[in-house]
């Protein structure tokens, strides 16, 4: 019996030795981290014992020799809803560790900051422009709820706006800031969608514009 306990305790610490050497060897970069996730770090590493590959991984945490951090990142479905990917960064040098928790926590600050900054300058735009401008506006704000954008025909329809004042109105909020219009596509459909925050215009429009080089790809084959 105590052999077997004498060979586990052996195994554990040939295993984190395994897991620290690898972690340094890729840690060895600018930013200080890897972000490969535990399953991955066992499949580069060759290793088929996730039971011992855990209680080695997690003594290297107590022992202050491996650091981590959680954060997640919001990603948009094409109805407007919002999931959350969560991501894990692994350190092997613990004041990286630290700098880099302060640093994204100071940036999470610095985001809503400018957000609620952004919503006080839209306030004042808002109050100059016309009331059809206006009615848009605050029909989205109304009816967005936990989305990120709203269908442009939907909140037109709901403003009961003619076409072409609509357009116009809608000119009018994109060019003072205050709320953008932009095309979206899934499979054979398109739509144009209302969004009021620029760094969510900024994620749609990335993200159509991967969805488009993938079409472009496919096509070429």
């Amino acid at each position: 019996m105590e052999a077997k306990r004498k060979n586990i305790e052996r195994g554990i610490i040939e295993m984190k030795e395994k897991i620290m050497n690898f972690l340094e060897e890729r840690t060895k970069n600018e930013v200080g981290y890897t972000t490969l996730s535990r399953n991955q770090i066992m499949e580069k590493l060759g290793i088929k014992e996730e039971e011992k590959f855990n209680e080695a991984f997690k003594e290297l945490v107590q022992d202050n020799k491996v650091f981590f951090h959680h954060s997640s990142e919001e990603k948009i479905n094409y109805d407007g809803s919002i999931f959350e990917v969560n991501k894990i960064k692994y350190f092997t040098n613990k004041d990286k560790s630290l700098e880099f928790k302060n640093n994204y926590e100071k940036k999470l600050e610095e985001i809503a900051d400018k957000i609620k900054e952004t919503e006080k300058v839209k306030e004042e735009k808002l109050s100059t422009l016309s009331d059809n401008a206006k009615l848009i506006y605050n029909t989205y704000k109304e009816n967005v709820g936990n989305l990120v954008y709203l269908d442009s025909k939907s909140v037109r329809e709901k403003t009961g706006l003619e076409f072409k004042d609509f357009v116009a109105a809608q000119k009018e909020l994109s060019s003072n800031k205050v709320l953008f219009m932009t095309k979206i596509s899934k499979s054979n459909e398109e739509k144009f969608v209302l969004i009021d925050r620029g760094d969510i215009l900024s994620k749609v429009l990335k993200r159509e514009e991967i969805k488009e080089n993938i079409k472009n790809k496919e096509k070429e084959r």
